[in-house]
């Protein structure tokens, strides 16, 4: 009993361990792309006191929302790490995360952002819709935090929350194929740029959230 107890804690910390480092790489990477050129940070700050301003600070960490894509980056299709969303699309973003805070989180709990703002020829090389809301209207793709969530638990939740706001702007990306559950690797895309649902086909038709709920 003894050695089991030790064992479960130095797996605990082992883990924390882990989570930490990758914390504080990320925050390195972050910093160092901040300090390349002079007037990031000072175009940074203005972006963290927009948000603050609106309401929207803190959901999520300010310095995920410059995140690009951490699935399509590639030697074929390279691109920073980062990359600072243009003013314009600033009061997109905003919207995006007050659905974020009011419908994503609430149902399914905190999130983590794997793509963001897309510059335009980063977008062209994956081959992303030729309007993708990546480009500058505030669309983000995430996961949940949780990774023991199941899949159909975690898209029947979005589902239902995207069902109950028929009223907002809320456009739900689902990835989830019912009939094919291992295609899915969680990842799902929320803007503001109007209320619709697609999956897998990017029509509506293909929405897991006609067979979900």
């Amino acid at each position: 009993m003894y050695w089991r107890f030790v064992s479960l804690t130095a797996l605990c910390l082992l883990l924390f361990a882990c989570d930490e480092t990758d914390r504080l790489n990320e925050s390195d990477a972050f910093s160092r792309w901040l300090s390349e050129k002079p007037e990031r940070a000072t175009i940074f700050a203005d972006f963290q006191h927009y948000l603050a301003a609106q309401n929207v600070a803190g959901i999520v960490p300010d310095a995920d929302l410059l995140i690009t894509d951490s699935q399509y980056r590639s030697i074929k299709c390279p691109v920073s790490i980062y990359a600072m969303p243009p003013r314009a699309a600033w009061p997109h973003i905003a919207a995006t995360l007050a659905l974020v805070r009011d419908k994503v989180i609430p149902a399914i709990g905190p999130v983590r952002i794997v793509s963001g703002y897309r510059p335009p020829e980063f977008n062209r090389c994956i081959q992303g819709a030729k309007q993708s809301a990546h480009m500058g209207k505030g669309a983000y793709d995430m996961v949940a935090r949780d990774e023991k969530l199941p899949k159909a638990v975690l898209y029947t939740k979005l589902c239902a929350a995207w069902r109950q706001s028929p009223e907002s702007s809320f456009g739900l990306g689902a990835y989830y194929d019912v009939n094919d559950p291992d295609r899915s690797k969680g990842r799902f895309h929320i803007d503001a740029s109007g209320y619709r649902s697609w999956g897998f086909g990017y029509k509506g038709s293909s929405s897991p959230c006609r067979q979900l709920l």
